[in-house]
C-alpha cells in the first residue's frame, strides 16, 4: 500500500435527471488541502463523470491506505456499493467517512467503515492521518491503532470495532480557525467536463464557492449537522484569492452556496466593493433570505456581477410560513423578488407543497402567490425530512436506510396525508398558466 489518502465523492452524474446541478466537490476538496499541508498524498476521485467499473480501477491502482468518503443521504446506495467492492480488494485500507448523514447517523456507517468523522472535521482529519500513517508504519495493522493508540485526542470521531465503542463529542472550529484554512484543492477534477455541462445548460461556465459557514435561523425543515447554528465569515482577500484561482481554471459564473449569505449586511458590502475594486470580471448567483429588502446594497450587488438570487419562499401562505417557522412573511417575499427585479437581477423562488398542517387552500395561496411574483425560475417540492431537522422528527415513517436518490419525483419520503398523484397534477397545471402568462407578456411586449 501507498501512504497515501483517497477521498471519494460518490455522485454519478445520471442522464435522466434534468435539474441536477454539477459542481467540483468542496467537501473533498476542502479536506484535501488541509491533509496536503501535511505533505500527505492525497488523490480526490470525484465519481461525478466515471462509471462504478473506472471508480473502482483507479482507487485500486492508488492503493492508498486510508480511503475516506464524503456522505449524503442523497448519495448512500453509492456509498454501500462502493465500499462493497473495494473491501475485499484493498481489505487493509483503513475505511473513513464523514458529512452530514454520518455526523447524524454514524450506527448507519459504524459496520462498514473503521472510523467515523462527526461534525467539522476542519484539522482534526488531518491530524488524524498524519498520526495513523506514523503509528501504522511498520505494524500495518488498523485494528492494533484504533484499539491502542489514545483517539481522544480526534473530536467528533465514532467507532465500533468488535467489542470495542468509543466515541468524543463534536466540535465547530472558530471564526478564526475558519479564517485559517487553506484554500479549497480544486486541482485535478475534471474541469473541462464541468464547464462542458453548464455552457451546455445555461451557456455559462459555473463552479462553486463558500464564503461562510452556519446558520442562526431554525427552519422546521432545515439540517446543519455539520456548520451548525454558529455563523462565520472569511476574510474578504482569501475569498477574491480562491475566485481568482477559480477564473484561472477556466470559470465565469460562481454559485455562491451559503446558507446566509445575506445575512451579515457588512460582510455582503465588502465583497461587492472587493469584487467591483478588483475588476474581476465574474458573474455569480447566491441564497438569500426572503426578507432581505436592503435597496442600495442590493444595487451594489448587480454592480458587482450578481446574475440571480435564489429565495427561500417556500410559501404563499402565512400561516403555513409560521408552521415552517421562517420568520418571514409573503409581504417580505413580494418587496424582495420587487427590490431584485428592479436592479435587473434575476430571481429564483424555492417553495413547498403538501406539508404537515397543510390545506389544499393554502397550497392554492401558494401557486397563486408564485404566478403573481414574476420570477425567473420557479421550483416545487413535497416536504423533504432530512435527517436532523424538525421535520424528520416530527412525521412518521421515514426511513433512512431507503434509497433517497429520487431525480424530477413529487415522491414522500414519509407517510403523508396528501395525495402525490394530485400535488403533480397541480404543479404541472402550474407551469402551463405560467407559460401562457410568460407568452401574453411577451406578446404584449413585442406589440
Amino acid at each position: 500500500m501507498n501512504d497515501a489518502v483517497a477521498l471519494i465523492y460518490p455522485y454519478f452524474k445520471t442522464e435522466d435527471n434534468r435539474n441536477q446541478k454539477l459542481f467540483n466537490p468542496l467537501s473533498i476538496a476542502t479536506i484535501s488541502s488541509q491533509i496536503k499541508t501535511k505533505a500527505v498524498d492525497v488523490f480526490k476521485v470525484d465519481c461525478t463523470f466515471k462509471s462504478f467499473k473506472e471508480v473502482v480501477e483507479e482507487i485500486l491502482e492508488i492503493n492508498p491506505r486510508i480511503i475516506g468518503f464524503s456522505t449524503m443521504i442523497s448519495m448512500s446506495k453509492n456509498i454501500h456499493e462502493l465500499v462493497a467492492a473495494l473491501k475485499p480488494l484493498l481489505p487493509n485500507s483503513l475505511y473513513i467517512c464523514g458529512g452530514p448523514l454520518a455526523t447524524v447517523y454514524p450506527n448507519l456507517f459504524a459496520k462498514e467503515f473503521d472510523i467515523v468523522f462527526r461534525g467539522e472535521s476542519d484539522n482534526i482529519i488531518s491530524d488524524f492521518v498524519l498520526q495513523y500513517l506514523h503509528f501504522n508504519k511498520d505494524k500495518d495493522d488498523k485494528d492494533f491503532f484504533i484499539k491502542n493508540y489514545d483517539l481522544s485526542k480526534f473530536k467528533g470521531i465514532y467507532v465500533e470495532n468488535g467489542d470495542f465503542r468509543f466515541s468524543t463529542e463534536t466540535i465547530h472550529i472558530s471564526e478564526e480557525e475558519y479564517k485559517n484554512l487553506p484554500l479549497a484543492d480544486r486541482d485535478g477534477f475534471q474541469h473541462d467536463k464541468y464547464q462542458e455541462f453548464w455552457l451546455g445548460l445555461e451557456n455559462i461556465k459555473a463552479t462553486t464557492i463558500m464564503l461562510t459557514r452556519g446558520c442562526p435561523y431554525n427552519c422546521d425543515f432545515c439540517s446543519k449537522p455539520v456548520f451548525g447554528d454558529f455563523f462565520r465569515k472569511r476574510d474578504i482577500p482569501d475569498v477574491i484569492t480562491e475566485i481568482e484561482y477559480c477564473h484561472s481554471l477556466g470559470y465565469d459564473y460562481l454559485w455562491i452556496s451559503d446558507d446566509c449569505f445575506t445575512l451579515d449586511l457588512k460582510f455582503l458590502d465588502k465583497f461587492c466593493d472587493a469584487l467591483i475594486k478588483n475588476n474581476i470580471n465574474i458573474k455569480w448567483n447566491c441564497l438569500s433570505r426572503a426578507d432581505f429588502t436592503n435597496d442600495k446594497l442590493i444595487k451594489k450587488m448587480r454592480i458587482a456581477g450578481c446574475d440571480k438570487v435564489y429565495l427561500g419562499l417556500e410559501s404563499g401562505n402565512d400561516e403555513i410560513l409560521k408552521i415552517m417557522n421562517k420568520r418571514v412573511t409573503t409581504e417580505d417575499g413580494k418587496l424582495c423578488v420587487k427590490l431584485f427585479k428592479d436592479v435587473g437581477i434575476k430571481t429564483a423562488g424555492f417553495f413547498i407543497v403538501g406539508y404537515p398542517g397543510e390545506t389544499m387552500r393554502a397550497i392554492e395561496d401558494t401557486f397563486n402567490f408564485a404566478l403573481n411574483l414574476d420570477l425567473d425560475e420557479v421550483s416545487f417540492n413535497v416536504p423533504y425530512p432530512l435527517p436532523g431537522s424538525n421535520l424528520f422528527e416530527r412525521v412518521s415513517g421515514v426511513d433512512v436506510t431507503n434509497d433517497w436518490t429520487m431525480e424530477n419525483e413529487i415522491k414522500f419520503l414519509y407517510q403523508s396525508e396528501f395525495d402525490e398523484g394530485i400535488l403533480r397534477e397541480k404543479i404541472e397545471n402550474f407551469f402551463e398558466r405560467l407559460s401562457l402568462i410568460k407568452k401574453l407578456n411577451k406578446t404584449t411586449i413585442n406589440v
